[in-house]
């Protein structure tokens, strides 16, 4: 959900309603409106993404006997890189 305040500037989004962890996202908008609204659509992907991806490099680590585990600050740290090379790269293309 995304919710959008008077000004169209600020956004709040979240992951889902009934899930028994919730995430949370307040996306000010200082870069202006458009980068508030593609970060608070973008940031549940992302964070999806990065959740996939550890989740195989671990189930494929259990095969070889390694350990590649990362803890939840640092999947969520990745995905907000990603997020941050969105929209330079956004920023660039102007």
């Amino acid at each position: 959900m995304v919710t959008t305040t008077k000004s169209n500037i600020a956004h709040i989004s979240y992951l889902t309603k009934y899930s028994p962890i919730t995430a949370f996202g307040i996306f000010d908008g200082h870069n202006g409106p458009e980068v508030a609204e593609h970060c608070s659509h973008l940031t549940p992907y992302l964070l999806s993404i990065e959740l996939q991806r550890h989740l195989f490099s671990d189930f494929y680590s259990s095969f070889n006997g390694s350990s590649t585990t990362k803890s939840i600050p640092n999947i969520l740290s990745e995905a907000f890189h990603r997020l941050n090379q969105s929209t330079n790269h956004g920023r660039l293309r102007k």
